[in-house]
């Protein structure tokens, strides 16, 4: 179903969302949210999950993980979305090394 969605649009044309069967539309990557809803979690600590999430385009489940994440130290991209190559949050493909 991808390819079809892929070929059936030019290459500058490529929607940022998907809008799923129940009807809710669904980022491609959520890179942007994520970073948005740190933002927001820093402007405001105690806003709640659902308010952040509304805001920032994301599940307050997502928003959850940003805010721990947060808390840890971490930043508001897990691993796979940081070392995506902008292609919709999958990871970059590496060649193993040869070894002699």
């Amino acid at each position: 179903m991808g390819e079809i969605r892929r070929a059936s649009l030019d290459e500058g044309e490529q929607p940022a969302v998907r809008l799923g069967r129940d009807g809710r539309v669904r980022p491609l990557n959520s890179a942007e949210g994520r970073i948005r809803a740190s933002q927001l979690i820093m402007e405001m600590p105690g806003a709640s999950l659902r308010a952040i999430a509304q805001r920032a385009g994301l599940s307050p489940g997502t928003v959850r993980e940003v805010r721990d994440g947060l808390s840890r130290g971490e930043g508001p991209l897990p691993a796979s979305l940081r070392a995506s190559d902008g292609g919709g949050g999958s990871p970059v493909k590496t060649e193993p090394a040869l070894v002699r």
